[in-house]
């Protein structure tokens, strides 16, 4: 097989020297030890630990995917920092979802010396995972993830599904469920509908974007006061990530700064885009959730905040239709 591989930095790419991890490119090259029969191409837009990403960085990692060819590669495999890893990923499921070849990305949780770091697991199961799809065993267009839990076999996730690790067992999960799990050395699919994200954005192909910071994530919790947060005129749109079913506080109508209607009306009065995610439809809403209907509140249905923000960052990086075009398919991804 034919494999780019795409270094960016991180753990895994990173040298313990004196109790402190920080990267070194030839720990990265080290990894093509792990592919030995494979026919191998390096590339590396920079060589970071991840939590120092900006949309600067975010930018220039885009635009190198959007330009590779290929039709060269059976697979490209990316390797990443796990900090930052949910955001990187959920914006590359969505960028790349029309992609032909599986693009794999990846992590680890310490560095490739310490005997607990899964950085082994995590490559091998990238490749094992590009020559299945390579063998026809399974369908895999678009980008992934390889990650192993301790104690589990190497999960696969749909990138644009991707959430943010748990902070105590360093655990990576999807939302909903990951795509399947490497067990010996086969990949065994736990639900095929979630095998990429199949986004219709191939006019992005070759093109250069610049990302920026002018889309805001809010978190709902317990004593929000919208008052403290600053909305000012660099912001394009707001993105409220809502309680996990999908409610937000109501109280005291919108004269009331703890309130969503609150918010409603300070982006309006701004010219403000507001757009709320995880949005439910069912047999029935909460009666607080019936206060999103008065207002100009865009839903985004079935979405952690990650796909849904980086999404919109991709979105208010376009203008005119090309905007239209990303929002569009970002209310359509049910399925992400």
């Amino acid at each position: 097989m034919k494999i780019l591989f795409i270094f960016t930095g991180g753990t895994i790419g990173s040298l313990e020297r004196g109790g402190v991890a920080d990267v070194d490119i030839n720990v990265s090259k080290s990894l093509a030890q792990l592919c030995p029969n494979d026919d191998l191409e390096f590339a590396s837009p920079f060589n970071m630990l991840s939590e120092n990403a900006n949309v600067e960085t975010l930018s220039q990692l885009l635009n190198f995917m959007l330009a590779v060819d290929y039709n060269k590669f059976d697979g490209v495999i990316v390797t990443h920092g796990s900090d930052t890893l949910a955001y990187t990923s959920n914006l590359l499921g969505l960028s790349l979802g029309w992609v032909s070849k599986p693009v794999v990305i990846t992590a680890a949780n310490y560095v490739i010396t310490d005997p607990r770091s899964n950085a082994r697991e995590n490559i091998i199961g990238a490749v094992t995972f590009i020559e299945e799809v390579n063998r026809g065993r399974i369908p895999g267009h678009g980008v992934f993830v390889s990650w192993t839990n301790t104690g589990e076999n190497t999960k696969i996730h749909a990138a644009s599904r991707l959430l943010e690790a748990d902070a105590y067992s360093d655990s990576f999960t999807s939302f909903g469920n990951a795509y399947g799990e490497i067990i010996d050395g086969r990949f065994s699919a736990f639900d095929t509908k979630k095998s990429s994200a199949g986004s219709q954005l191939g006019f992005l192909k070759n093109r250069k974007l610049t990302l920026r910071s002018d889309v805001l994530l809010i978190h709902s919790y317990v004593g929000l006061d919208y008052k403290n947060i600053n909305i000012d005129k660099n912001i394009k749109a707001v993105l409220l990530k809502l309680y996990h079913s999908g409610t937000s506080c109501m109280c005291g109508g919108e004269d009331d700064s703890r309130s969503f209607l609150y918010l409603a009306k300070m982006c309006k009065s701004k010219g403000v885009d507001l757009y709320i995610t995880p949005a439910k439809s069912g047999s029935y809403i909460y009666k607080s959730a019936e206060g999103f209907k008065n207002t100009a509140a865009m839903p985004i249905y079935n979405l952690s905040e990650y796909a849904a923000y980086t999404s919109l960052l991709l979105a208010y990086a376009l203008e005119g239709e090309d905007r239209k075009r990303v929002i569009e398919e970002l209310m359509n991804y049910s399925s992400f």
